[in-house]
């Protein structure tokens, strides 16, 4: 197959997998198309569940990006369509932010289910990483550089395909972020420091869905609007995802009522069963105002969230003196050693106790004296512990109180967006969206600069030959065209055989009863051997595949004797098909026409040729009947085909030449022989419904000399005319179809045997 490479171009290897890609989704009614220069996928607004990938048709000499781009989105889409929960998705059709962040968070987890499905396309999609930030993400980012944008949510929009890839940790996204993190380093301070471990956890659609509802709620929060419940999350839903960590309020979750809480033996908070009485003051001395000792914490309070009440003071209880009070008092503090784990979208958060334990006496009883730890224990040594706050170090009596921690106003200000911004002001989209624009521009780009652009092949069909009346048409021309061919086909098979068989391979079998006389074994007489004698052995291989193409186009309907055009191809076309059947050689018989379109088809091709500036060589649709195909014998049904089409032509339209040519060397080069030949008969020039009639002649010579180039030996058989010599330079005229044997055979000779 190496010799024949030279038609399996990119282009022809990404609509070959188009066309297996085609057969794989009909299974889930997806339809798959190549028209136009755009790039999309249609889905049906009532199940979310895709019905349409629509690819561009490439030209021939389409540019490697625009290959790789087309080869990457058809993958891409691929692993959408069976790794994404469509249905899921609608639930968050009604936000742009939210489904925005969901496709972006999206994508990287369909490309690892991919590469683990598929290796193969590992190496596709690394290069598609590469092409996008090099021809999307790059181009924007240095636009932003340009015009001296510090604006975080602008870079944000840009990087945040970069920045999913990199948390899912490819190595391609990884690099490139790194020196770039400081533009959106401000919202990223508003999201959990293991994000990249949450986003990488994901393994639903379903989750990625939670992720970006969370995600968009902390980067567009403006803090005042915390109260509101903007994100609609359910508290199931939030609470798959964890507690928010302390000093951040819950996405889309209003501020919890105050309430005054204690913890019981098993680590619970319980409310208190009554109100406190005067000898229950008594026990529990209050906290002096300016007691630094007794705070709850030197942490101020979670955003979002109230103050505890648990600090403040009640007069009512004023009767132990102030030396009692700095002498026995202690504060515990119920907050644990380490941070909680952040989490998403939870409303639950550490409640900070603040109990004060007191005692008369060594006599007095512990249990009114020791209050519980935040383990749940009781104090056995209340007296010696004191904490003020999270972490704090352990405080002497008497010891000078710390200061008071500086407030939230002192902070650094949490970024917030401007009023009315969105990340879709910003965004250059994911990776299908940007795909798709930038697909579009390099489509464009390419069939401006083609010499042929068709507007699409979705229609065109290569099927067995078909009509009304087969066998009655047959059994009516099949006699006529034997005894038309009865007298060549042994002139013919003789001459063929010569000309298409390989050399011969022979060598010389010694030790024989018959045959010529080896001399050199002639000593075998004295012993009464008689095996004296040596025969010649040959081997003859059928080395050549051959594919006739037969013009089927309404001028072919034409003649000037007793058949038209077509009827004569038929004739020697039959009789070539019989020929080559006696000598053992594989072939195949094609025709070549087209079918009828519809008006909308042609409306539609219109207007994509005024939106992008391009003349389309072809709107019609191709028809490519088969008489006989190389997998199926030479025999009656095939020769009904001819038959049937001897005696109709109804169906003999347009011929569009220069891809069908292409068309039957691909299926040419198909086929395991050594050598290969296509023998096309015709009429004229190429002819159909074009914008640019020129650029069909010019794509037949390109499209036979690019089978040449393949190795496979061409030649034009010109059916009562001689315009076959412009475009073929083996080439003969039949005019009557008597002479084909020698004619036609000469040529075969000639070509072979130069």
């Amino acid at each position: 197959m190496t010799a024949y490479t030279g038609l399996l171009t990119p282009v022809s290897v990404i609509r070959n997998s188009i066309s297996a890609i085609t057969q794989i989704l009909a299974g889930r009614n997806i339809a798959v198309y190549q028209r136009g220069l755009v790039a999309c996928v249609s889905y049906s607004e009532a199940t979310g569940e895709p019905v349409s990938v629509t690819l561009p048709y490439l030209p021939d000499d389409a540019s490697d990006d625009l290959i790789l781009a087309v080869q990457g989105f058809l993958d891409h889409e691929v692993g959408h369509l069976l790794f994404t929960d469509n249905k899921a998705v609608l639930e968050i059709g009604h936000d742009a932010d939210w489904l925005h962040m969901q496709n972006v968070l999206e994508d990287p987890f369909v490309e690892k289910n991919m590469q683990k499905a598929f290796p193969g396309s590992k190496a596709t999609i690394t290069r598609l990483h590469t092409f996008f930030i090099d021809r999307i993400v790059n181009a924007n980012y240095q636009k932003l550089l340009d015009r001296g944008s510090v604006n975080p949510l602008e870079y944000f929009g840009v990087l945040l395909p970069c920045i999913s890839r990199a948390w899912h940790q490819f190595v391609t996204f990884d690099e490139y972020m790194k020196d770039k993190w400081h533009h959106v380093e401000p919202i990223i301070k508003k999201l959990p420091a293991d994000i990249s471990e949450r986003v990488c956890a994901a393994n639903s659609t379903s989750d990625n869905i939670a992720l970006a509802r969370f995600l968009i709620d902390a980067i567009m929060r403006v803090p005042d609007d915390d109260e509101h419940d903007d994100t609609g999350m359910a508290d199931s839903e939030s609470s798959e995802l964890g507690s928010e960590p302390s000093g951040k309020s819950s996405p889309g979750r209003g501020k919890s009522p105050k309430r005054d809480v204690l913890i019981d033996e098993e680590g619970d908070y319980e409310e208190p069963e009554h109100e406190p009485s005067t000898d229950d003051m008594d026990e529990t001395a209050e906290e002096a105002p300016g007691d630094e000792d007794s705070s709850p914490s030197s942490e101020p309070a979670p955003a979002g969230f109230p103050e505890d009440d648990a600090g403040e003071t009640d007069d009512s209880g004023d009767a132990e003196t102030e030396a009692d009070l700095e002498e026995d008092a202690t504060v515990e503090t119920d907050e644990d050693d380490s941070e909680e784990e952040a989490t998403f979208g939870s409303d639950e958060f550490d409640d900070e106790v603040d109990e004060t334990a007191e005692g008369d006496g060594p006599d007095e009883d512990l249990d009114s004296d020791a209050k519980m730890s935040s383990a749940g224990r009781e104090s056995d040594d209340v007296d010696e512990v004191s904490l003020s706050g999270k972490g704090g170090p352990k405080k002497a009596k008497g010891e000078e109180p710390e200061a008071e921690p500086e407030s939230e106003e002192d902070e650094e200000p949490v970024w917030t967006p401007g009023e009315g911004e969105s990340l879709m002001d910003y965004s250059v989209g994911d990776m299908e969206t940007a795909l798709e624009g930038s697909i579009a521009s390099m489509a464009s780009d390419a069939a401006k600069k083609s010499s042929y652009v068709i507007y699409s092949t979705d229609n065109d069909t290569i099927e067995p030959f078909k009509v009304h009346s087969m066998a009655a048409l047959a059994a009516k021309a099949l006699p006529k065209i034997e005894a038309l061919t009865k007298h060549q086909v042994g002139v013919m098979q003789n001459s063929l055989q010569r000309a298409l068989v390989s050399k011969n391979k022979s060598h010389w079998r010694t030790a024989q009863e018959s045959g010529r006389i080896n001399t050199a074994a002639l000593s075998r007489l004295f012993v009464g051997d008689t095996r004296v004698f040596r025969r010649k052995v040959e081997h003859r291989s059928k080395s050549f595949d051959v594919s006739l193409l037969i013009d089927c186009s309404g001028s072919m309907a034409h003649g000037s004797g007793t058949l038209t055009r077509f009827q004569t191809a038929m004739v020697a076309a039959y009789a070539m098909a019989d020929t080559l059947h006696r000598i053992g050689v594989n072939f195949e018989i094609l025709g070549f026409t087209t079918k009828s379109h519809t008006s909308e088809w042609s409306e539609s091709c219109h207007r994509e040729m005024h939106k992008h500036g391009v003349k389309f060589g072809r709107i019609d649709w191709l028809y490519m009947p088969i008489f006989k195909s190389f997998e199926e014998r030479w025999g009656p049904k095939a020769m009904e085909r001819i038959g049937a089409a001897f005696s109709t032509d109804n169906f003999l339209r347009e011929n569009v030449d220069g891809e069908c040519v292409q068309i039957a060397a691909q299926r040419l080069i198909a086929q395991r022989s050594e050598g290969k030949m296509l023998i096309v008969l015709s009429d004229g020039v190429p002819a159909c419904h074009t914008y640019d009639h020129s650029s069909l002649s010019r794509h037949l010579s390109k499209s036979v000399k690019s089978a040449e180039k393949a190795g496979i030996k061409v030649i034009g058989v010109g059916i009562d005319t001689d315009s076959v010599s412009r475009f073929y330079d083996d080439h003969i005229v039949l005019r009557d179809v008597t002479k084909l044997p020698t004619e036609l055979v000469e040529q075969v000779q000639r070509v072979l045997l130069r």
